[in-house]
């Protein structure tokens, strides 16, 4: 019972930058990681990293788990986020929060979808049967046409 408020009190909080990192190179979000684990020295954290990827994986001292995966495209820019929780109800909690930022003007597509205005060029998704808990943000430069397609859906 005490899972939930927890992962959202310590571990949500500490990382809520993480979701506007899309469009930042791996070095800015990796000094960002690196500042915030230095405040957070009650959870125990990996960080893996490979030329096109950084994945941190956090566990909190009752073992409730978050990982933040991050992609790089070519020229070194994030460019996907996924967020991965231990229930759905924290899934959810991030996604609300993720949603709650006013300057994307989030739209709702399909049941597993939401994009952003158009200057932003944000998808998050989720999958149907989501038995992982995640939510995918992806950075995108679609054009004008494509994005009126997806707003006629």
């Amino acid at each position: 019972m005490m899972r939930i408020p927890f992962l959202i009190f310590c571990i949500l909080p500490l990382f809520a930058s993480a979701q506007l990192s899309l469009g930042e190179t791996k070095q800015q979000i990796h000094q960002e990681i690196k500042q915030k684990l230095k405040e957070h020295t009650n959870s125990h954290h990996k960080l893996t990293e490979t030329d096109s990827s950084l994945v941190l994986a956090i566990t909190s001292a009752n073992k409730s788990k978050v990982v933040y995966s991050y992609k790089f495209n070519a020229n070194g820019y994030c460019s996907q986020q996924k967020i991965t929780n231990d229930s759905d109800k924290a899934m959810q909690m991030q996604m609300d929060e993720i949603l709650s930022v006013k300057k994307y003007n989030w739209k709702k597509i399909n049941e597993n979808q939401y994009i952003s205005d158009f200057e932003s060029g944000l998808i998050l998704e989720f999958p149907p049967e989501n038995t992982e808990h995640s939510l995918i943000i992806i950075k995108t430069e679609w054009t004008k046409e494509f994005y009126e397609l997806l707003l006629s859906q």
